[in-house]
């Protein structure tokens, strides 16, 4: 639910500003039970988490149907062996030490083609790997994707 709160109407000059009805601007609406008056829904959208896939090393990959919410053709996976589908602050794509616990640079990261098929009811949206990207270990990898 999307749920409005109403910000204090500002006091007259005449009300003394030290009073207890004066409210700081910090203090409205700071709290969950402040917002009582729902005005909408808020639709997020991306794909569904949760979703398991299965692929073959050394040939192609094809993912689908990947279900989400507002799905479109154009959209980007990426599978990765780091802990997180974050990269280091530094913007190198590789993760800090302490964070993936691992550190013995064994991060193979593979980028799919963009997504099709996503206005298909049968088809699905549909993200390829070639296999030139799948020669990689058995194992578990995790899934990212980025809206595009």
């Amino acid at each position: 639910a999307l749920c409005w709160c109403a910000t204090p109407v500002a006091h007259d000059s005449w009300e003394d500003s030290n009073s207890s009805a004066a409210l700081e601007p910090h203090v409205a609406c700071s709290s969950p039970s402040d917002f009582r008056l729902q005005v909408g829904l808020l639709e997020i959208l991306g794909p569904l988490p949760g979703q398991r896939f299965e692929c073959r090393a050394q040939g192609p990959c094809n993912v689908a149907p990947v279900r989400g919410v507002g799905l479109a053709d154009g959209h980007v996976l990426l599978f990765t062996r780091r802990s997180s589908c974050s990269v280091a602050k530094d913007g190198s794509g590789q993760e800090e030490e302490e964070e993936s616990g691992a550190g013995n640079g064994d991060v193979e990261d593979a980028i799919a083609l963009p997504a099709e098929h996503c206005g298909s009811y049968f088809k699905g949206c549909t993200s390829v790997f070639p296999s030139v990207l799948m020669d990689v270990p058995a194992g578990d990898y995790r899934l990212c994707w980025c809206g595009a």
